[in-house]
């Protein structure tokens, strides 16, 4: 379960970080012509050029990853993780779907493990109500396709909003998860639905590179734990119009959460 919440976590930083609401192949960050049609061709800032009137309306992302944990939790020992993420996006205007999933392996001085961890599917939706500012709403599912050893694990539900206002080439963003666990209760365990927030400040160094340090805090998934906090790194670059790769750093600020995580990830948009 510990592994569904940092799944969770880095889903949301990775698709905050890299959203293009309008479709023209220009990140929200360093968009600054957000509604565009997408008939239009855009410079790199995101304003028209001329308009295409053969220009697919649907885009497509696919990001593979490779990603290190060292835990010391409060309910487990300490233990290294070793996993392989994929993550894959539609997008439609100012709509977009993305499936995340990874294999993890474990190793730590009392046990190893390895397998599937849950696959998390949910949905976005993106609108302007300002200049500079953008609001994103979305809803997914979580499903067990980690395999518990309690065999408790049920699909779980998440909603979250999130809004980044960007003037210039910095960015502040801020942003509320709420997810419901379904999972069993066992013995003495006893779950929670979680609170999630998160909030940052980024800078855009150039058109191809970004750079933004958050905090995020959440309740853990058991009842009685402390909440869980970390402060991260996230790092962006755009290699061409459509290779990318971002790099995330994240230490825990508590014995509830992993005490560091590093995740290096390539991305091709089309």
């Amino acid at each position: 379960m510990i592994k569904k919440i940092l799944i969770l976590t880095l889903v949301c930083v990775s698709l905050f970080a890299y959203a293009d609401s309008d479709m023209d192949g220009v990140p929200n960050y360093l968009d600054k012509c957000p509604n565009t049609p997408i008939t239009d061709l855009v410079g790199p800032n995101g304003c028209p050029i001329k308009s295409l009137s053969k220009k697919s309306v649907n885009h497509y992302s696919v990001t593979v990853g490779a990603n290190f944990g060292q835990s010391n939790y409060q309910l487990s020992p300490r233990a290294n993780t070793y996993s392989s993420s994929l993550q894959a996006g539609f997008y439609h205007k100012a709509f977009s779907m993305q499936f995340s999933t990874l294999y993890y392996y474990t190793k730590s001085t009392n046990y190893n493990s390895s397998g599937m961890g849950d696959t998390t599917l949910s949905g976005y939706y993106s609108f302007y109500p300002v200049p500079d500012l953008t609001i994103q709403t979305g809803a997914g599912v979580i499903l067990p396709t980690y395999q518990s050893s309690l065999h408790n694990n049920k699909t779980d539900y998440l909603g979250s909003i999130f809004a980044t206002y960007k003037p210039n080439k910095y960015s502040f963003f801020g942003g509320y998860t709420y997810t419901i666990i379904n999972d069993t209760n066992v013995d003495t365990i006893t779950y929670q639905n979680t609170n999630a927030f998160t909030a940052g400040i980024g800078y855009n160094f150039s058109s191809k590179f970004y750079t933004s340090l958050s905090y995020y805090e959440a309740n853990s998934v058991y009842s009685g734990v402390q909440n869980l906090k970390n402060i991260s790194l996230y790092m962006f670059y755009s290699i061409n119009k459509h290779w990318f790769t971002n790099f995330t750093f994240a230490a825990g600020l508590n014995r509830a959460t992993s005490q560091n995580y590093s995740s290096i990830k390539l991305g091709y948009y089309f």
